[in-house]
């Protein structure tokens, strides 16, 4: 398979161990090319950091209001380039779900440039892992549809033979589960995930078990909270994650537990414009301003140390504000005193240091994949966008550790375009 050029989706539900593939083709494709061969790239922030790749944006420096633009790759920015690409034999797209079909084409457009090769994407090969029946692009638009409007006519115009790339590809399917080990959970995630679950009675059963006796709603943010202290107070040591559709629901039910916990502090990010020589400096933060109160639930956003246990997504308790660091205590790691990080934008125009954390008293639907937790509570009201309550439930190791606020089934809407691609998809697994 390595030895030449190819197109390739390792597609598999949540839990087959999509990540765990990406880093062993890693090893391996740094292993068969060398040094700067591999490349691992995720079209958003969040996705690139679990897997210790950059955005796309980032990677091959396409600015995103440059997006659809299809520019000539200039001398200066081939310079710019040759650093991180001179050397590319294989590019890996992590959550290639979330990537619009226009930044595809503009990759495509741009290799063939850089590599003066009219072969598809320069003739490097080029390996998407993900899973379609999650969560879609911003944009609204698939993957593995056909770009529209100013940016199709731009495609046409000035990258003619950047079209139908997706067709390109061919699909090896994960199929064993190991983060849901109980056979009905399983299953039923797996019907959910398609829109069959409404045609099974055990499924409907289970998913309908989940409901919480009172239908919550973030208005009363108190009665969420309650609902996941009740899971947590009976099932000590585990850890639960309180998810919520909308960013402005997460906001109030953040904003609520910091209220009651306490005064919040303001810690605005630092500015280090120009970059510090010899420092460096994360492609993949956000300028963000943190509000914390001592004893609120906090996610790291970045690996600090793997060996440690200190990665994306560890869950712990702010203990202490100090001056220059933040104390918390991981759950099952114990007390840690963390720094600022180091940051900079995908243009590397501007740089800051900020805590690399978030709040997690609750977090929304979009910022919970990756993430691998025992148990969810699901705020279903508002719920909308297809594969948002399989993305949700399918972040829990045991669907008996989750609740949802409504059983809203009319609701949970199945990405049927995606469903249709992926059997039209050649199957090489």
């Amino acid at each position: 398979m390595w030895s030449s050029p190819f197109c390739l989706l390792i597609h598999g539900a949540a839990g087959t161990g999509k990540s765990a593939v990406l880093r062993e083709c890693r090893r391996i494709g740094e292993q068969i090319y060398g040094a700067g061969s591999v490349a691992v790239t995720a079209p958003v922030a969040s996705a690139a950091v679990l897997v210790d790749g950059r955005t796309i944006h980032s990677f091959a420096q396409i600015a995103p209001k440059a997006v659809g633009e299809f520019e000539i790759l200039t001398t200066i920015k081939r310079r710019c380039l040759e650093k991180m690409m001179g050397a590319l034999k294989v590019l890996f797209i992590e959550e290639i779900g979330l990537l619009d079909p226009v930044l595809l084409a503009e990759l495509d457009h741009l290799f063939k440039q850089f590599f003066d090769s009219s072969a598809p994407f320069g003739g490097i090969s080029v390996v998407g892992f993900g899973d379609l029946l999650q969560l879609p692009p911003f944009g609204g638009m698939n993957v593995f549809e056909d770009i529209k409007s100013l940016a199709a006519e731009n495609r046409d115009k000035k990258a003619p033979s950047s079209r139908n790339l997706w067709s390109l590809f061919e699909r090896y399917e994960l199929k064993k589960n190991f983060r849901t080990r109980d056979s009905l959970h399983t299953s039923t995630l797996a019907l959910l995930r398609i829109g069959a679950h409404r045609t099974d009675s055990d499924a409907m059963r289970l998913l309908k078990s989940l409901e919480t006796p009172r239908d919550v709603t973030t208005d009363h943010p108190e009665e969420v909270f309650a609902i996941l202290e009740d899971m947590e107070k009976a099932n000590p040591g585990k850890d639960f994650l309180l998810m919520a559709p909308t960013n402005r629901q997460t906001a109030i039910l953040n904003d609520y537990k910091l209220g009651k916990l306490g005064h919040p502090t303001t810690l605005e990010p630092i500015v280090k414009s120009p970059s510090e020589v010899g420092q460096k400096y994360f492609y993949e933060g956000e300028w963000e301003t943190l509000h914390l109160v001592a004893g609120c639930k906090v996610m790291l956003t970045r690996n600090l140390n793997q060996k440690k246990g200190l990665v994306n997504g560890s869950m712990g308790i702010l203990k202490k504000i100090n001056k220059g660091s933040l104390t918390i205590r991981f759950d099952g790691l114990g007390e840690f005193t963390i720094p600022r990080s180091k940051y900079s934008n995908e243009m590397r125009t501007k740089f800051w240091e900020q805590y690399p954390i978030r709040v997690a008293e609750a977090t929304n639907i979009q910022k919970s994949q990756g993430l691998t937790v025992d148990g969810v509570v699901l705020v279903t009201d508002r719920i909308f966008g297809v594969g948002s309550v399989y993305t949700a439930l399918s972040r829990a190791k045991d669907l008996g550790l989750c609740r949802i606020t409504r059983f809203n089934v009319e609701r949970w809407y199945t990405n049927w375009a995606a469903l249709r691609e992926l059997r039209r998809m050649p199957d090489c697994s």
